[in-house]
């Protein structure tokens, strides 16, 4: 099974209250560098400053503790950010489904 979740990055999702601003800098730059160098440049930090913060954020269950590299951990930021952006995007036409149906119902 763990080669399954390694090969095709199907980890649970963590809480959204526990990715910060500041996580979300890293998950959507780590998303779009080519390397680790690429990722500390873009966000003003050094190489072991930033490899500090992936510590921080693999502690947290933000980041998988497994996948040390840089593809793979560029591949789960590009999951993580597609999964929480489809996640919002249902939420927003569910309120919008609800609005629907509450002014239906009172017109009734």
């Amino acid at each position: 099974v763990q080669d399954v979740l390694d090969q095709y990055g199907f980890y649970p999702l963590p809480r959204w209250d526990t990715i910060s601003e500041e996580d979300w800098k890293v998950i959507s730059t780590i998303s779009e560098a080519e390397s680790f160098q690429e990722a500390a440049q873009v966000l003003n930090s050094s190489i072991e400053k930033l490899g500090q913060k992936i510590g921080v954020m693999r502690d947290g269950e933000i980041f998988p503790r497994k996948g040390q590299d840089f593809n793979y951990l560029k591949r789960y930021s590009q999951q993580l950010i597609q999964r929480y952006s489809t996640k919002k995007k249902l939420e927003n036409i569910e309120k919008q489904l609800m609005r629907i149906w509450k002014a239906l119902s009172e017109m009734m």
